[in-house]
């Protein structure tokens, strides 16, 4: 027919970029297969944790290999007491065994750090788990213990997850341990840049010419801004101003002290 073509129909799955990306999946779990523990050929007397590695306490343990038992008997006595007997109502709230599992072995803490309540998981015998998982896995030790053990570095953010607030008199003492390479002279015609806020600190507003309002500091501020751009030969000035950003540490801090302040 007129216009028409034949159109070949192509399977997605044979195209070169669907086997790769098949290929890569198929890698990927063998590799975390090859990650865990083999249990037919593990010949040691602990009890592991099949993906982790964590050894199991004694404790631990002795709960994990007697929990059928113990919830076939609790079963035993639920119905006994609750459907032969009566002793007990039916719709009584059932008591838990709380056995000891391989999540017991981290237990929740609360410390205090500034004032403030924060979890911290600690393990028992941490660094002898870590050594039977590196020798299990073939993962060096040394370089697992170089990353951070929390889910954030300490270096950008604190326990909570709040930004860490830097010093800023630590960069001009690091920039004071420089080799001195400072210029002597500066060269003529550059840019003049102001901090404002250490400009206007610096003015008595008791010996203000003149009237004490707005207009009149503004007005000297300028004045001596400029005359010390025209002593430097500068014919651009930068008025550098504190910005106050929605999504910034600075405007976090001041919501936390809002808070605290309603409270």
């Amino acid at each position: 027919m007129a216009g028409k073509r034949e159109r070949g129909c192509i399977r997605t799955d044979i195209l070169p970029s669907q086997m790769k990306q098949d290929k890569a999946d198929v890698d990927k779990i063998v590799e975390t297969t090859n990650s865990m523990i083999n249990p037919f050929e593990y010949e040691e007397e602990e009890l592991l944790h099949i993906t982790s590695g964590t050894v199991a306490t004694e404790e631990v343990e002795k709960d994990l290999q007697s929990a059928y038992d113990r919830g076939e008997a609790a079963f035993i006595a639920i119905c006994k007491e609750r459907l032969q007997t009566r002793e007990v109502d039916l719709l009584t709230t059932m008591k838990k065994l709380k056995l000891k599992t391989f999540t017991s072995m981290s237990k929740t803490t609360k410390s205090k750090v500034h004032g403030k309540e924060v979890s911290l998981k600690a393990d028992r015998n941490l660094l002898a788990r870590l050594d039977v998982i590196g020798h299990i896995r073939k993962v060096d030790l040394q370089e697992l213990l170089s990353y951070s053990l929390g889910p954030v570095p300490l270096a950008l953010c604190t326990p909570l997850g709040c930004l860490v607030k830097t010093n800023k008199a630590k960069m001009l003492y690091s920039l004071e341990s420089q080799p001195e390479k400072a210029i002597v002279e500066i060269p003529r015609g550059g840019i003049f840049v102001v901090d404002s806020m250490a400009k206007i600190e610096k003015v008595d507003v008791k010996k203000l010419p003149g009237e004490r309002t707005f207009l009149n500091l503004a007005h000297v501020l300028l004045r001596r801004i400029v005359n010390l751009a025209r002593g430097n030969g500068s014919n651009e000035i930068h008025f550098v101003e504190d910005t106050y950003r929605d999504q910034s540490i600075k405007n976090a801090e001041r919501a936390k002290r809002a808070v605290g302040v309603r409270r």
